[in-house]
């Protein structure tokens, strides 16, 4: 748009007795700018913009669904190709940035649901495995308090609208409620021998024993070394009154 404007500004520079001497490239260049100028105003000015806009902003509030979807990462650089074309005003490039966008949407909808319904999963099995335990033999207003946790964590899969945040859900939640769920149905105490304080350590932050410094497992004798090395730090966390998280 600018370089074809300062061809007309430069024209209007000249003098009369300049254009008259070169009329016929200056009317070239008027020819060829005047037209473009008006393309690339109608362009701006009207919705073929506005639907590259619209575009451009959609990139940027879906960047993190993008990374977490190879499929939409495939469609946003389509869509960022059409966006950055210089002769996208010439050459009817609206339709296609919107069909792209469209398609990028319905592609990360359908990831972001696949997301939260393995979130749902999870949830669901977890308390399934929760509810076997003293959840079992808990008062009706404990079970009924851990129950609400449980249907409230479910209802906020529901709302999320990012991939890894929902792909993170079940780790989340057992990191936050999982010790707080264990106290709820926890037998009670009484004045002289209060309930023991329930605690808790996620398995995945013991999975890899610090005593096993190999990066490898590569024989029977080193899957051997490997359990071994893993019931021994399990047994610690166990022995020291933790209630290890699956």
């Amino acid at each position: 748009y600018q370089e074809r404007l300062s061809t007309l500004h430069e024209l209007a520079g000249h003098t009369q007795e300049w254009l008259i001497e070169h009329a016929s490239a200056a009317a070239g260049a008027a020819t060829e700018a005047v037209p473009e100028l008006r393309d690339m105003a109608e362009f701006l000015n009207g919705t073929p913009y506005a639907i590259f806009a619209e575009a451009e902003g959609y990139l940027r509030e879906q960047a993190a669904n993008i990374s977490a979807c190879p499929d939409a990462q495939a469609l946003a650089g389509e869509l960022e190709k059409v966006l950055s074309d210089e002769d996208c005003y010439r050459d009817g490039a609206a339709p296609q940035a919107k069909k792209l966008q469209r398609q990028m949407g319905d592609v990360i909808d359908a990831a972001l649901e696949a997301s939260r319904s393995r979130a749902r999963g999870d949830i669901e099995s977890f308390a399934e495995g929760f509810r076997k335990e003293a959840y079992a033999s808990a008062s009706e207003e404990a079970r009924a308090k851990a129950d609400a946790i449980i249907a409230q964590a479910t209802r906020e899969i529901d709302s999320m609208t990012q991939i890894q945040i929902a792909d993170r859900a079940i780790g989340a939640f057992k990191d936050e409620h999982a010790p707080e769920l264990l106290s709820i149905v926890a037998p009670k105490g009484t004045e002289d021998a209060p309930a023991p304080e329930v605690r808790t350590v996620r398995y995945s932050k013991v999975s890899k024993p610090a005593s096993f410094d190999r990066p490898t497992l590569s024989s029977p004798d080193d899957v051997d070394a490997f359990v071994g090395a893993l019931r021994q730090d399990l047994l610690s966390h166990v022995s020291s009154g933790e209630t290890i998280i699956l």
